[in-house]
Protein backbone atom coordinates (compact mmCIF):
# COMPACT_ATOMS: atom_id res chain seq x y z
CA UNK A 1 0.00 0.00 0.00
CA UNK A 2 1.69 3.25 -1.18
CA UNK A 3 1.70 6.50 1.33
CA UNK A 4 -1.05 8.11 -0.82
CA UNK A 5 -3.12 5.09 -0.80
CA UNK A 6 -2.77 4.89 2.92
CA UNK A 7 -3.70 8.95 3.46
CA UNK A 8 -6.81 8.05 1.25
CA UNK A 9 -7.69 5.59 3.68
CA UNK A 10 -7.36 7.25 6.62
CA UNK A 11 -10.16 9.74 5.16
CA UNK A 12 -12.12 7.54 4.47
CA UNK A 13 -15.50 9.28 4.79
CA UNK A 14 -18.15 6.77 3.28
CA UNK A 15 -21.26 7.13 5.48
CA UNK A 16 -23.02 3.98 4.59
CA UNK A 17 -20.10 2.31 5.78
CA UNK A 18 -19.43 4.13 9.22
CA UNK A 19 -23.13 3.66 9.59
CA UNK A 20 -23.53 -0.37 9.13
CA UNK A 21 -20.08 -0.69 11.40
CA UNK A 22 -21.79 1.65 14.16
CA UNK A 23 -24.68 -0.77 13.88
CA UNK A 24 -22.56 -3.73 13.70
CA UNK A 25 -21.25 -2.52 17.17
CA UNK A 26 -24.21 -1.31 18.42
CA UNK A 27 -22.71 2.40 19.55
CA UNK A 28 -24.51 4.53 17.37
CA UNK A 29 -27.01 5.56 20.28
CA UNK A 30 -23.87 5.56 22.52
CA UNK A 31 -21.26 8.06 23.86
CA UNK A 32 -17.90 8.20 21.95
CA UNK A 33 -14.14 7.85 23.66
CA UNK A 34 -13.29 10.33 25.85
CA UNK A 35 -11.47 13.43 24.34
CA UNK A 36 -8.06 12.42 25.79
CA UNK A 37 -8.31 8.88 24.28
CA UNK A 38 -8.99 10.46 20.77
CA UNK A 39 -6.27 13.42 21.43
CA UNK A 40 -3.39 10.41 22.24
CA UNK A 41 -4.69 8.11 19.85
CA UNK A 42 -4.11 10.80 17.14
CA UNK A 43 -0.77 11.41 18.27
CA UNK A 44 0.33 8.22 18.57
CA UNK A 45 -0.82 7.41 14.72
CA UNK A 46 1.19 11.09 13.72
CA UNK A 47 4.04 10.12 15.62
CA UNK A 48 3.56 6.28 13.84
CA UNK A 49 2.88 7.82 10.55
CA UNK A 50 6.52 10.39 11.09
CA UNK A 51 8.28 7.10 12.05
CA UNK A 52 7.37 5.17 9.02
CA UNK A 53 8.25 8.07 6.72
CA UNK A 54 11.72 8.66 8.37
CA UNK A 55 12.52 4.78 8.58
CA UNK A 56 10.84 3.23 5.20
CA UNK A 57 14.31 2.82 3.15
CA UNK A 58 15.20 0.63 5.58
CA UNK A 59 12.32 -1.02 6.93
CA UNK A 60 10.28 -1.71 3.60
CA UNK A 61 8.69 -4.37 4.71
CA UNK A 62 6.26 -2.36 6.76
CA UNK A 63 4.93 -0.49 4.32
CA UNK A 64 1.72 -2.51 4.00
CA UNK A 65 1.00 -3.73 7.46
CA UNK A 66 1.08 -0.56 9.30
CA UNK A 67 -1.15 1.73 7.41
CA UNK A 68 -3.63 -1.35 7.46
CA UNK A 69 -3.62 -1.81 10.78
CA UNK A 70 -3.47 1.85 11.76
CA UNK A 71 -6.73 2.46 9.18
CA UNK A 72 -8.63 -0.49 10.76
CA UNK A 73 -8.43 1.26 14.41
CA UNK A 74 -9.39 4.78 12.37
CA UNK A 75 -12.11 3.33 10.92
CA UNK A 76 -13.62 1.87 14.18
CA UNK A 77 -12.91 5.22 15.71
CA UNK A 78 -15.07 6.68 13.09
CA UNK A 79 -17.59 4.86 13.37
CA UNK A 80 -17.84 5.64 17.54
CA UNK A 81 -17.49 9.04 16.65
CA UNK A 82 -19.55 9.77 13.78
CA UNK A 83 -22.87 8.70 14.65
CA UNK A 84 -25.42 8.23 11.41
CA UNK A 85 -27.48 10.94 13.04
CA UNK A 86 -27.99 12.17 16.58
CA UNK A 87 -29.60 10.48 18.94
CA UNK A 88 -32.70 13.03 19.73
CA UNK A 89 -33.74 15.34 16.96
CA UNK A 90 -32.09 19.17 17.82
CA UNK A 91 -34.89 21.76 17.37
CA UNK A 92 -34.29 25.41 18.88
CA UNK A 93 -31.37 25.71 21.36
CA UNK A 94 -27.67 26.10 22.13
CA UNK A 95 -25.40 24.52 20.28
CA UNK A 96 -22.10 24.28 21.73
CA UNK A 97 -19.13 23.14 19.54
CA UNK A 98 -15.68 22.28 21.24
CA UNK A 99 -12.64 19.97 21.05
CA UNK A 100 -14.57 16.95 22.61
CA UNK A 101 -17.78 17.38 20.82
CA UNK A 102 -20.89 18.80 19.74
CA UNK A 103 -23.43 19.52 22.67
CA UNK A 104 -26.74 21.13 22.10
CA UNK A 105 -28.65 22.24 25.44
CA UNK A 106 -32.21 23.43 26.28
CA UNK A 107 -32.14 27.35 25.78
CA UNK A 108 -34.69 27.47 28.75
CA UNK A 109 -33.08 24.74 31.53
CA UNK A 110 -29.32 24.40 29.60
CA UNK A 111 -30.14 20.24 29.61
CA UNK A 112 -28.13 18.78 27.55
CA UNK A 113 -30.34 16.97 24.70
CA UNK A 114 -27.73 15.64 22.35
CA UNK A 115 -24.20 15.16 22.02
CA UNK A 116 -21.82 13.74 18.72
CA UNK A 117 -18.76 13.11 20.41
CA UNK A 118 -16.53 14.11 17.81
CA UNK A 119 -14.43 17.27 18.35
CA UNK A 120 -13.31 20.53 16.59
CA UNK A 121 -10.62 21.97 18.38
CA UNK A 122 -10.35 25.80 17.85
CA UNK A 123 -13.20 26.03 16.10
CA UNK A 124 -14.96 29.10 14.02
CA UNK A 125 -18.76 28.09 13.88
CA UNK A 126 -22.03 29.30 12.31
CA UNK A 127 -25.38 27.60 11.40
CA UNK A 128 -27.43 28.34 7.77
CA UNK A 129 -30.27 30.07 8.49
CA UNK A 130 -32.60 26.85 8.15
CA UNK A 131 -30.41 25.83 11.25
CA UNK A 132 -29.42 22.76 9.71
CA UNK A 133 -26.39 23.03 8.08
CA UNK A 134 -23.27 23.47 10.65
CA UNK A 135 -20.46 25.20 8.45
CA UNK A 136 -17.32 25.27 10.62
CA UNK A 137 -13.33 25.51 10.32
CA UNK A 138 -11.21 24.25 12.62
CA UNK A 139 -7.50 22.20 13.62
CA UNK A 140 -6.93 18.83 12.06
CA UNK A 141 -3.14 18.55 11.73
CA UNK A 142 -4.11 21.57 9.56
CA UNK A 143 -7.28 24.08 9.36
CA UNK A 144 -9.52 22.60 7.89
CA UNK A 145 -13.17 24.03 6.26
CA UNK A 146 -16.36 21.65 7.09
CA UNK A 147 -19.70 21.56 6.08
CA UNK A 148 -22.02 18.95 7.86
CA UNK A 149 -26.08 18.16 8.03
CA UNK A 150 -26.35 18.53 12.24
CA UNK A 151 -29.39 15.44 11.76
CA UNK A 152 -26.64 13.54 9.98
CA UNK A 153 -23.37 14.73 11.10
CA UNK A 154 -21.04 11.65 9.52
CA UNK A 155 -22.11 13.20 5.92
CA UNK A 156 -20.08 15.79 6.36
CA UNK A 157 -18.10 16.74 3.52
CA UNK A 158 -14.85 18.76 3.59
CA UNK A 159 -13.83 22.03 1.23
CA UNK A 160 -11.41 21.65 -1.19
CA UNK A 161 -9.15 24.70 -1.78
CA UNK A 162 -8.23 26.12 1.02
CA UNK A 163 -4.81 26.51 2.65
CA UNK A 164 -5.60 27.66 6.44
CA UNK A 165 -9.18 28.81 6.80
CA UNK A 166 -10.36 30.57 9.76
CA UNK A 167 -12.35 33.42 10.24
CA UNK A 168 -15.81 33.25 8.34
CA UNK A 169 -19.41 35.10 7.58
CA UNK A 170 -21.86 33.37 6.16
CA UNK A 171 -24.45 35.25 3.20
CA UNK A 172 -27.97 35.72 4.34
CA UNK A 173 -29.38 32.54 3.05
CA UNK A 174 -26.46 30.10 3.68
CA UNK A 175 -25.32 29.28 0.42
CA UNK A 176 -22.22 31.56 0.84
CA UNK A 177 -19.13 31.69 3.01
CA UNK A 178 -16.67 34.26 3.26
CA UNK A 179 -13.64 32.96 4.91
CA UNK A 180 -9.94 34.14 5.68
CA UNK A 181 -7.54 32.26 3.78
CA UNK A 182 -3.76 33.57 4.07
CA UNK A 183 -3.42 36.53 2.44
CA UNK A 184 -7.29 36.56 0.77
CA UNK A 185 -10.60 35.62 1.36
CA UNK A 186 -11.98 32.85 0.06
CA UNK A 187 -15.65 32.83 -1.74
CA UNK A 188 -17.39 29.22 -1.10
CA UNK A 189 -20.30 27.56 -2.21
CA UNK A 190 -21.27 26.11 0.79
CA UNK A 191 -24.17 23.48 -1.04
CA UNK A 192 -21.21 21.97 -2.97
CA UNK A 193 -18.36 23.10 -0.27
CA UNK A 194 -15.95 24.07 -2.91
CA UNK A 195 -14.05 27.32 -3.49
CA UNK A 196 -15.85 29.50 -6.30
CA UNK A 197 -13.83 32.81 -6.35
CA UNK A 198 -11.20 34.96 -3.92
CA UNK A 199 -10.70 38.45 -2.72
CA UNK A 200 -7.26 39.74 -2.12
CA UNK A 201 -6.27 40.93 0.90
CA UNK A 202 -2.74 41.85 0.96
CA UNK A 203 -1.24 43.05 4.64
CA UNK A 204 -4.78 42.50 6.33
CA UNK A 205 -4.47 40.60 9.26
CA UNK A 206 -6.30 36.86 10.06
CA UNK A 207 -9.18 38.45 11.94
CA UNK A 208 -13.23 38.42 12.13
CA UNK A 209 -15.19 39.02 8.88
CA UNK A 210 -18.88 40.68 9.02
CA UNK A 211 -20.87 40.72 5.85
CA UNK A 212 -23.25 43.59 5.67
CA UNK A 213 -27.05 43.09 5.77
CA UNK A 214 -26.80 43.51 1.74
CA UNK A 215 -25.14 40.77 1.06
CA UNK A 216 -22.41 42.29 -0.90
CA UNK A 217 -20.02 44.65 1.36
CA UNK A 218 -17.60 42.47 3.54
CA UNK A 219 -16.07 44.50 6.65
CA UNK A 220 -12.58 43.75 8.49
CA UNK A 221 -10.03 45.66 10.61
CA UNK A 222 -6.39 45.65 10.06
CA UNK A 223 -3.35 45.47 12.56
CA UNK A 224 -2.95 49.57 12.14
CA UNK A 225 -6.81 49.79 12.99
CA UNK A 226 -8.60 50.45 9.75
CA UNK A 227 -11.85 49.14 8.81
CA UNK A 228 -11.56 47.50 4.89
CA UNK A 229 -14.71 46.96 3.26
CA UNK A 230 -14.32 44.67 0.10
CA UNK A 231 -17.08 44.36 -2.93
CA UNK A 232 -17.72 40.55 -2.38
CA UNK A 233 -19.18 40.41 -6.18
CA UNK A 234 -16.20 42.73 -7.61
CA UNK A 235 -13.74 40.96 -5.47
CA UNK A 236 -12.25 44.20 -4.68
CA UNK A 237 -11.73 46.70 -1.74
CA UNK A 238 -14.22 49.55 -1.49
CA UNK A 239 -12.56 52.11 0.78
CA UNK A 240 -11.26 51.71 4.37
CA UNK A 241 -11.84 54.26 7.41
CA UNK A 242 -9.44 55.11 9.92
CA UNK A 243 -11.32 53.79 13.59
CA UNK A 244 -8.24 53.48 16.20
CA UNK A 245 -9.47 50.51 17.75
CA UNK A 246 -6.66 48.28 18.29
CA UNK A 247 -5.44 46.49 22.06
CA UNK A 248 -1.14 46.90 20.94
CA UNK A 249 -1.15 48.93 17.72
CA UNK A 250 0.48 47.40 14.40
CA UNK A 251 -0.31 43.71 16.17
CA UNK A 252 -3.89 43.46 16.98
CA UNK A 253 -7.36 44.38 15.36
CA UNK A 254 -9.17 43.82 18.60
CA UNK A 255 -12.55 45.49 17.67
CA UNK A 256 -15.96 43.89 16.94
CA UNK A 257 -18.74 44.81 14.86
CA UNK A 258 -22.33 44.57 14.27
CA UNK A 259 -25.06 45.76 12.55
CA UNK A 260 -28.33 47.02 13.52
CA UNK A 261 -31.19 45.33 12.37
CA UNK A 262 -32.15 47.39 9.65
CA UNK A 263 -28.45 47.31 8.20
CA UNK A 264 -28.54 51.29 8.91
CA UNK A 265 -25.75 51.30 11.25
CA UNK A 266 -23.19 48.97 12.41
CA UNK A 267 -21.43 49.52 15.77
CA UNK A 268 -17.91 49.03 16.49
CA UNK A 269 -16.36 48.46 19.82
CA UNK A 270 -12.83 47.51 21.13
CA UNK A 271 -10.01 48.74 22.68
CA UNK A 272 -8.56 52.35 22.73
CA UNK A 273 -4.72 50.76 23.01
CA UNK A 274 -4.38 49.36 26.14
CA UNK A 275 -5.99 45.78 26.49
CA UNK A 276 -6.96 47.23 30.38
CA UNK A 277 -7.99 50.41 29.60
CA UNK A 278 -10.77 52.70 27.85
CA UNK A 279 -13.56 51.01 25.62
CA UNK A 280 -13.60 52.41 22.46
CA UNK A 281 -17.28 53.05 20.84
CA UNK A 282 -18.20 54.05 17.02
CA UNK A 283 -21.05 54.15 15.58
CA UNK A 284 -20.80 54.51 11.63
CA UNK A 285 -23.58 54.76 8.63
CA UNK A 286 -23.24 51.90 6.98
CA UNK A 287 -23.10 52.81 3.36
CA UNK A 288 -21.12 56.07 3.72
CA UNK A 289 -18.88 55.00 6.74
CA UNK A 290 -19.70 58.33 8.23
CA UNK A 291 -19.02 58.63 11.65
CA UNK A 292 -22.46 59.28 13.84
CA UNK A 293 -21.58 59.03 16.89
CA UNK A 294 -17.69 58.37 18.91
CA UNK A 295 -17.57 57.31 22.68
CA UNK A 296 -15.13 56.40 24.72
CA UNK A 297 -16.23 54.70 28.25
CA UNK A 298 -14.47 53.07 30.89
CA UNK A 299 -15.72 50.06 31.67
CA UNK A 300 -16.03 50.42 35.34
CA UNK A 301 -18.06 53.78 35.50
CA UNK A 302 -21.56 52.34 35.60
CA UNK A 303 -22.77 49.91 38.39
CA UNK A 304 -22.81 46.04 39.27
CA UNK A 305 -25.80 44.99 37.67
CA UNK A 306 -25.44 41.65 39.69
CA UNK A 307 -25.11 42.80 43.14
CA UNK A 308 -28.43 41.64 43.97
CA UNK A 309 -29.79 39.15 41.82
CA UNK A 310 -28.43 35.55 42.21
CA UNK A 311 -25.28 37.49 40.33
CA UNK A 312 -22.73 35.98 38.08
CA UNK A 313 -20.32 36.58 40.74
CA UNK A 314 -22.11 33.89 42.98
CA UNK A 315 -21.15 31.20 40.17
CA UNK A 316 -18.94 30.23 42.30
CA UNK A 317 -20.29 29.52 45.10
CA UNK A 318 -23.81 28.27 43.42
CA UNK A 319 -21.10 25.69 41.45
CA UNK A 320 -18.62 23.61 43.19
CA UNK A 321 -16.80 22.48 40.01
CA UNK A 322 -16.52 23.21 36.72
CA UNK A 323 -14.80 22.60 33.09
CA UNK A 324 -15.07 24.56 29.97
CA UNK A 325 -15.65 27.75 27.94
CA UNK A 326 -16.98 29.33 24.94
CA UNK A 327 -14.90 30.39 22.20
CA UNK A 328 -13.12 33.70 22.28
CA UNK A 329 -12.80 33.71 18.57
CA UNK A 330 -9.99 36.45 19.39
CA UNK A 331 -8.42 37.91 22.27
CA UNK A 332 -8.49 41.13 23.24
CA UNK A 333 -10.67 43.99 25.63
CA UNK A 334 -13.40 42.81 23.65
CA UNK A 335 -13.92 39.26 22.91
CA UNK A 336 -17.44 39.36 21.27
CA UNK A 337 -20.48 41.69 20.78
CA UNK A 338 -24.27 41.12 20.94
CA UNK A 339 -27.16 43.98 19.67
CA UNK A 340 -30.43 43.44 21.43
CA UNK A 341 -33.47 42.96 19.20
CA UNK A 342 -34.76 46.14 19.97
CA UNK A 343 -31.21 47.87 19.09
CA UNK A 344 -31.12 49.65 22.69
CA UNK A 345 -28.01 47.55 24.10
CA UNK A 346 -24.79 46.39 23.45
CA UNK A 347 -23.34 43.75 25.03
CA UNK A 348 -19.86 43.23 25.21
CA UNK A 349 -17.65 40.20 26.46
CA UNK A 350 -15.04 41.35 28.39
CA UNK A 351 -13.02 38.80 28.06
CA UNK A 352 -9.67 38.37 30.06
CA UNK A 353 -9.59 41.77 29.86
CA UNK A 354 -12.25 42.82 32.65
CA UNK A 355 -15.30 41.26 34.59
CA UNK A 356 -17.99 39.45 33.06
CA UNK A 357 -20.29 41.47 30.27
CA UNK A 358 -20.11 45.11 29.55
CA UNK A 359 -23.75 46.40 29.11
CA UNK A 360 -23.83 49.87 26.58
CA UNK A 361 -26.76 52.10 26.04
CA UNK A 362 -26.51 52.48 22.33
CA UNK A 363 -28.96 56.17 21.99
CA UNK A 364 -26.31 57.47 25.13
CA UNK A 365 -23.26 55.62 24.03
CA UNK A 366 -23.17 55.14 27.82
CA UNK A 367 -22.17 52.43 29.90
CA UNK A 368 -25.77 50.82 31.54
CA UNK A 369 -23.27 48.85 33.97
CA UNK A 370 -21.85 45.32 34.08
CA UNK A 371 -22.70 41.99 34.70
CA UNK A 372 -20.16 40.86 36.86
CA UNK A 373 -18.84 37.46 37.16
CA UNK A 374 -15.03 35.66 38.87
CA UNK A 375 -14.67 34.24 35.70
CA UNK A 376 -13.64 35.43 32.41
CA UNK A 377 -16.45 35.35 30.17
CA UNK A 378 -15.36 34.73 26.21
CA UNK A 379 -18.63 33.38 23.97
CA UNK A 380 -21.86 35.62 23.82
CA UNK A 381 -25.28 35.15 22.55
CA UNK A 382 -28.48 36.72 23.18
CA UNK A 383 -32.39 34.58 22.60
CA UNK A 384 -33.92 35.66 19.64
CA UNK A 385 -36.34 38.01 21.56
CA UNK A 386 -33.80 39.32 24.06
CA UNK A 387 -34.84 38.11 26.96
CA UNK A 388 -32.53 36.12 27.75
CA UNK A 389 -28.05 36.24 27.31
CA UNK A 390 -26.44 33.03 26.82
CA UNK A 391 -22.46 33.19 27.86
CA UNK A 392 -19.43 30.55 28.06
CA UNK A 393 -17.16 31.16 31.23
CA UNK A 394 -14.11 29.75 31.76
CA UNK A 395 -13.23 27.64 34.79
CA UNK A 396 -11.23 28.74 38.21
CA UNK A 397 -9.02 26.44 38.35
CA UNK A 398 -6.60 23.69 36.44
CA UNK A 399 -8.89 21.02 37.26
CA UNK A 400 -12.23 23.42 36.66
CA UNK A 401 -14.40 23.24 33.83
CA UNK A 402 -16.11 26.23 31.78
CA UNK A 403 -19.44 26.88 32.30
CA UNK A 404 -22.79 27.43 29.97
CA UNK A 405 -24.19 30.30 31.49
CA UNK A 406 -28.06 31.34 30.99
CA UNK A 407 -29.11 34.95 32.47
CA UNK A 408 -31.90 36.92 32.55
CA UNK A 409 -31.57 40.18 30.44
CA UNK A 410 -34.19 41.90 32.33
CA UNK A 411 -33.50 41.07 36.01
CA UNK A 412 -29.94 40.05 35.57
CA UNK A 413 -30.24 36.88 37.45
CA UNK A 414 -28.68 34.03 36.35
CA UNK A 415 -31.13 31.46 35.36
CA UNK A 416 -29.63 28.10 34.51
CA UNK A 417 -25.62 26.89 34.20
CA UNK A 418 -24.80 23.82 32.07
CA UNK A 419 -21.00 22.17 33.30
CA UNK A 420 -18.93 21.93 29.87
CA UNK A 421 -16.49 19.07 29.54
CA UNK A 422 -13.67 18.46 27.50
CA UNK A 423 -13.21 22.57 26.03
CA UNK A 424 -11.70 25.66 26.99
CA UNK A 425 -13.58 29.07 27.40
CA UNK A 426 -11.27 31.25 24.14
CA UNK A 427 -11.53 28.12 22.11
CA UNK A 428 -14.87 26.78 21.69
CA UNK A 429 -17.98 28.03 19.52
CA UNK A 430 -21.60 29.37 21.10
CA UNK A 431 -24.51 29.05 18.51
CA UNK A 432 -27.95 29.63 18.84
CA UNK A 433 -30.54 27.63 17.01
CA UNK A 434 -33.87 29.19 16.59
Amino acid sequence: MSEHDFDELRGERDADALSGLAAALDVSRERGPRAEFLARLRGDIEREIHTRRTRSRTLPSLRGAVPAAIAGVLAVVAAISYPPSLPTGIDRGLLVASASSFVAYDPATLQERARVSVGAPKPWAMLTPDGNTLVLTFEQFTRVMRVLDIRKPAEFRNVVGLQSPYQFALSKDGSRAYVRDGSAVRIVDVEKAAVIGAIPTPGVEDSPVYLAPDDRRLFQFTPDGQLIVFDVEDGKEMRRVKVDLTDTPGLSASARLVFSRDGSRVYAVGSEGSPTGHVGVLVLDTNTLAVIANKSLDPNSGPSLSHEFDPLADLDRAIASLGFVAEAKEFGTVTQIALSPDGRTLYAARGAAGNGILLIDTQRLEVVGRMQSTRTIFALQLSPDGSRVFAVASPTGVLGSAQLLAVDARSYGLAATASIRGASADETALLYKP
